[in-house]
């Protein structure tokens, strides 16, 4: 493979392969893969939900069966739900000073959380698994189809439990699961994995504002077609700008891939023709309140290189895959693609 075909290869891998680089231990913890949760974790990570521990030597945890507290599960909540202080909310004496502060109280001024008496919240103590239950049903309460699905009757969860009725309604529409198929174990501390599943799960059932199709894949197309024509221009601003409708782990990649493009244009002299052989298909597979998914098929193109000495080289590319979108601060951004590629 001759260093020209190099170039363009590493454009495109950066683009659509697992990120190499300065950011790489952000968004490939160390410590996830083959988890059982590692679906879910994943997608928090990447569309910069969630927030791991740095290690020493430069790696990133995001410690999976470890227990969280309860002012770690209100913050990833709250980031979660872009919530916002509202202008009154109970005080409680033992967050006050603390990193939490305001989360805790973000999430009691939206009443998503209650104190544990005597004006004490209890920060730095683990949440338990039907805390979580009943904090995620009342967060998700308005937003998910409550009518749904058939109850399961937990043996540990009796009729005059605390989080009873809350238990039953989460287990009908799907949020929680047992840790058998008659056990919930309501008291035991919720590990970090169990609350990102119960959150993602809610996510995903959340039907009350659903996009329109076809404002996803037009998303997906307009950014699909900029890309190409930014890169086909040679405009370097312009392929800068479409970092804006980036977020997350797909934010880095497309800056690494400005670098790399840069580096063609100041120190190779490339320049690189993009001719459509087959208009795309998109096709919205998934789609909630926060979150979609939008196939790719039918993408066909000639990539061409083009020499200094006007030599040319034509590679033809074919694209299939899925764009990952997040809505973010009223806008959706990709912050993800799984794809499959093909050169000859």
């Amino acid at each position: 493979m001759n260093f020209t075909k190099i170039l363009i290869f590493s454009f495109f891998v950066i683009l659509l392969s697992p990120l190499k680089g300065v950011y790489a231990e952000v968004y490939d913890p160390t410590d996830i893969s083959d988890h059982w949760a590692e679906s879910e974790i994943r997608q928090f990570v990447n569309s910069s939900l969630l927030e791991g521990y740095e290690t020493p030597n430069g790696d990133h945890e995001i410690r999976p069966d470890q227990s969280i507290s309860r002012a770690e599960f209100v913050t990833i909540l709250n980031r979660v739900l872009e919530l916002k202080k509202q202008p009154s909310g109970p005080d409680f004496e033992d967050v006050a000073g603390k990193w939490y502060e305001e989360q805790v109280y973000i999430a009691a001024s939206n009443e998503l959380v209650n104190g544990v008496g005597n004006n004490k919240f209890e920060p730095e103590r683990p949440i338990t698994r039907a805390e979580i239950a009943s904090v995620v049903m009342r967060a998700f309460k308005d937003e998910i189809n409550m009518n749904e699905g058939t109850v399961k009757n937990f043996k540990d969860v009796s009729s005059d439990f605390w989080a009873y009725q809350t238990i039953q309604q989460a287990s009908k529409v799907g949020i929680i699961n047992g840790v058998s198929e008659t056990m919930f174990k309501p008291n035991r501390d919720a590990s970090r994995a169990e609350a990102i599943v119960m959150i993602k799960r809610s996510l995903d059932k959340e039907i009350s504002q659903l996009p329109d199709k076809e404002v996803l894949t037009k998303f997906v197309a307009d950014y699909n077609h900029d890309s190409r024509a930014a890169v086909d221009a040679e405009d370097i601003s312009k392929f800068k700008q479409m970092d804006r409708r980036t977020l997350g782990y797909y934010k880095k990649l497309h800056q690494e891939a400005t670098e790399v493009y840069i580096q063609w244009i100041e120190d190779y002299s490339l320049n690189l023709e993009y001719k459509v052989t087959s208009e795309p298909h998109f096709e919205v597979i998934k789609r909630s309140n926060r979150f979609a998914e939008v196939k790719l098929t039918n993408a066909f193109y000639d990539l061409t290189i083009i020499y200094p000495t006007n030599k040319k080289e034509t590679y033809k590319r074919t694209e299939n895959g899925e764009y990952l979108l997040h809505k973010t601060e009223g806008q959706w951004k990709l912050y993800d693609l799984k794809f499959d590629k093909d050169w000859k």
